[in-house]
């Protein structure tokens, strides 16, 4: 019989690396099974057209209509660096998400929005079907706080509590969303903080796995230049051809590291949360 796992759920390709990555190193090496599991991770089909916010995003990933396939690659390389196991759960993105009408769910944003009506009534009771089949090899079930309020966490975060109980559950601070939340935020009121503290070759496994998601560290770790040009396309939509997408990787990789590095020892390593019993 396989050994029962810590099951960390990643909303996307990336999440639960760039947050939990020292904490998943750590468990490995005491011995422990991890799996990090993540939700979407499928390639919109070659029939679905694309809405503008799709095709935003895919423009500064490169313009590859099969992005996802890369992602996965990314992905199973950084899990492959911590020693984990990986599960790629098949579930579209939020930028690709269509009603019955086939109308987009997010025409513009994602984050700080509210979730859509289609997504409530098919995309969680989906995910909360394919969550319970996952519990059964799981020791605890370590899912994001939702710091971001990004559409695809939110629904994550739901689906999780509406198949486990508080006893399972920890939750985890999505990084690099914290940098920009401050130091209070209302995601953990009523929850009790766990500080994991990282050696530093755990420090240094996370910066490693974190380093293979090249073509999403530009879009996360931008230079002041990038996110005036990030600006300019969601909100002068008819400048975007003329808006440069390019970004220069080896810096947006030092600036993650150095980013990464900066928070964990403010912070003392890596937080997470539980509630209390």
């Amino acid at each position: 019989m396989d050994q029962a796992a810590y099951l960390f759920i990643s909303p996307h390709l990336d999440d639960a690396v760039f947050s939990c990555g020292g904490f998943i190193r750590q468990l490995v090496l005491s011995g422990s099974r991890v799996i990090v599991a993540t939700v979407v991770t499928a390639d919109a089909p070659d029939e679905l057209p694309l809405g503008w916010l799709a095709k935003r995003n895919l423009r500064s990933w490169g313009n590859q209509r099969h992005i996802f396939a890369l992602r996965c690659a990314e992905d199973l390389a950084a899990v492959r660096h911590l020693g984990a196991e990986t599960l790629h759960l098949g579930f579209l993105d939020c930028i690709y998400r269509r009603d019955a009408q086939q109308l987009p769910l997010y025409t513009r944003r994602v984050i700080n929005v509210p979730l859509h009506p289609y997504d409530l009534q098919f995309f969680q009771p989906a995910l909360e079907t394919r969550l319970r089949e996952l519990l059964v090899q799981a020791i605890k079930v370590v899912c994001p706080l939702t710091i971001g309020n990004h559409v695809d966490h939110l629904l994550v975060r739901q689906a999780v509590e509406a198949v486990t109980t508080a006893r399972q559950r920890i939750y985890y601070e999505e990084f690099p969303y914290i940098l920009r939340t401050g130091k209070h935020h209302t995601k953990w009121v009523n929850l009790s903080q766990q500080m994991i503290r990282l050696q530093p070759a755990e420090i240094e496994a996370r910066l490693l796995a974190s380093t293979s998601y090249r073509s999403q560290i530009p879009g996360l770790f931008p230079a002041p230049l990038d996110v005036w040009c990030e600006i300019m396309r969601a909100y002068l939509p008819v400048l975007d051809r003329y808006v440069p997408a390019e970004h220069p990787l080896w810096h947006s990789i030092k600036r993650m590291q150095t980013i990464t590095r900066r928070h964990i020892d403010r912070v003392g390593g890596e937080r997470y949360w539980t509630q209390p019993l």
